[in-house]
């Protein structure tokens, strides 16, 4: 990558540069320099570290924990991608809401359903959000028992249990009237640790 930038540069024409490298642009702008270290007048790092230096080439185990699971919740990103200060997770939750703003033209598999009356529900006019997996991502509805709340409740985290996709973390927000969550009001909170399959007619789950 490092030899591509040059190849960028000198299509450019450029004969001397100041270079900014932020987490693994810094790797690169390190190596450019190496490469060309006549062509550098000034070389700012950031975000980054040498090659072989100290934890540069592992994660630390929460990070870890968070970076790898198949698909990320809201709260996930705010972790990895935004400091713990109350000002720069409030800033991270106005960018995830800004990328979630958007309803037009967007390409996001949906399904509105009206529930019949024997079939007991929050409302009986839900809407259903799918990933390009075709797993649920999101369920929006209005909480009749809660004074008519719009919500919009997210699921995440899927593991396998007896064969069987369960989303694991959900995270139920109040919807904004733009259709978009509200990451500053979480009103539910339910982590899946385990989950038991009993067929219908067995009348009760094994020991």
């Amino acid at each position: 990558m490092a030899r591509d930038a040059l190849a960028f540069i000198d299509a450019l024409e450029l004969t001397r540069i100041d270079l900014l490298g932020f987490s693994i642009g810094g790797m690169i702008a390190q190596e450019l320099t190496l490469l060309c270290p006549q062509l550098v007048r000034r070389l700012v790092l950031a975000g980054t570290g040498p090659q072989s230096g100290q934890l540069m080439h592992g994660w630390v185990s929460d990070v870890a924990a968070l970076a790898n699971v198949a698909k990320n919740h809201p709260e996930d990103l705010l972790a990895l991608f935004f400091e713990i200060t109350p000002t720069s997770q409030q800033k991270g939750r106005e960018f995830l809401q800004r990328c979630g703003a958007r309803q037009d033209d967007r390409d996001v598999p949906r399904l509105q359903v009206r529930f019949p009356p024997e079939i007991a529900t929050h409302n009986p006019d839900q809407v259903f959000y799918f990933d390009a997996l075709g797993l649920q991502r999101r369920l929006d509805y209005i909480a009749e028992v809660n004074g008519s709340t719009l919500v919009g409740h997210c699921t995440s985290r899927y593991k396998t249990f007896g064969g069987l996709l369960v989303a694991t973390r959900r995270r139920v927000f109040r919807r904004n009237p733009d259709n978009t969550v509200d990451l500053n009001l979480l009103s539910i909170t339910l982590d899946i640790h385990d989950v038991e399959l009993v067929r219908s007619g067995d009348g009760q789950a094994p020991p």
